[in-house]
């Protein structure tokens, strides 16, 4: 089994540095919501929570978000469409911000973009991409979906809500829309 949450430690880059399709691109890059975005592109669309740990936010990753050090709730799903995993999400989200709104602190199997989508306030800040090699700790998962090992695009960028810095990561898994 895993031990959640996984890491996705890489070189994250505010541009590709490999050659990527205009599909990709806009997947990838993409302002909007992820969640909307696969809802209009695949059928069934579902979230599978996969882990939700209150944890420390180490210096290291707080200052590589931006974020201040602080409790927050590592929140690991699986978005899912046409029967099949579609992205993997790790989201960190203070917990002063949960104590604050009930609505997100009991999101349960519905998709966090849904829920930061309806803030008029929201900014998106910098996307960064990272390639996942077929050598990542990310391929245990990839295996134990029984998805075809292969490497794997992913995004991150940080939220903006009030005073509040959300962090977002999405790993396209090998059957992602993404790769057509």
């Amino acid at each position: 089994m895993f031990k959640y949450p996984l890491s996705l430690e890489n070189h994250w880059l505010h541009h590709a540095i490999w050659p990527l399709t205009e599909l990709q691109q806009q997947w990838l890059f993409g302002t909007g919501s992820l969640t909307a975005k696969l809802k209009a592109n695949t059928n069934q669309f579902s979230v599978e929570v996969l882990s939700e740990k209150h944890m420390m936010l180490t210096e290291s990753d707080a200052l590589m978000c931006g974020l201040a050090v602080q409790n927050v709730l590592v929140r690991e799903v699986l978005l899912m469409g046409n029967g099949q995993a579609q992205v993997y999400a790790q989201s960190w989200i203070p917990t002063d911000l949960l104590d604050n709104d009930l609505s997100l602190a009991a999101l349960g199997d519905r998709p966090l973009g849904e829920y930061l989508f309806q803030h008029a306030d929201l900014i998106r800040n910098t996307i960064e991409v990272a390639q996942f090699s077929v050598s990542h700790c990310l391929l245990q998962l990839v295996k134990s979906l029984n998805l075809p090992a292969a490497c794997c695009y992913g995004r991150r960028s940080v939220f903006s809500l009030a005073e509040h810095k959300i962090m977002v990561c999405e790993i396209f898994l090998p059957n992602s829309v993404l790769y057509r």
